[in-house]
């Protein structure tokens, strides 16, 4: 099984409860390519040649 063979759901059944999932995941998402980015330039490759899949 693959990290990425699976499929995220909204737990969150009002409206606000969605928008802070979503907010959370673009949060965790920019966090990792944030470090990513940083772990490029010690390691000296384009920040875009790491990836997550």
């Amino acid at each position: 099984m693959e990290l990425f063979d699976r499929e995220e759901a909204i737990r969150s059944k009002e409206r606000e409860g969605v928008e802070q999932e979503l907010w959370g995941n673009l949060l965790a998402y920019n966090l990792v390519r944030l470090e990513m980015a940083r772990v490029a330039k010690i390691v000296q490759v384009e920040p875009e040649r790491p990836a997550l899949w």
